[in-house]
């Protein structure tokens, strides 16, 4: 689940995604970046991680796992560990649905973890 060996001062990255090939690779990936990464399949078991785990400052979360209002999936997470960065992930054309319901930011699918790992160092405090 995580690499407990990666650089604490990044920060941990929870990744919210269903599809089991994409989070495996994603995950693989991160750690291999040297990137602390928590998965959940679903938005309850992110919640309980946030709740575990303190040291997540990233969540990673895609849209089509989201059942119901993606603001109130926002809010739990924000309720759950504060502060936290969401970047908001979709293969969709979403990237406005994500930014009304109050994410940090979006990348639209396919991505690298290049990118991703951009866009989630650009919302670190002191990032320029």
């Amino acid at each position: 689940m995580s690499n407990a060996s990666n650089n604490p001062t990044r920060g941990a990255l929870l990744l919210v995604e269903d599809e089991v090939s994409v989070a495996e690779a994603l995950s693989w990936a991160l750690q291999g970046a040297g990137r602390v990464c928590y998965r959940a399949s679903a938005v309850d078991d992110a919640i309980s991680i946030l709740e575990e785990h303190h040291d997540v400052t990233s969540v990673l979360l895609d849209r089509g796992l989201v059942v119901g209002a993606l603001a109130e999936t926002v809010v739990r997470i924000r309720h759950a560990a504060s502060p936290v960065t969401i970047i908001g992930m979709s293969g969709r054309h979403c990237r406005d649905e994500f930014v009304e319901a109050g994410v940090d930011d979006f990348i639209a699918k396919p991505l690298t973890v290049k990118q991703l790992l951009r866009c989630v160092d650009a919302h670190r405090p002191g990032a320029a």
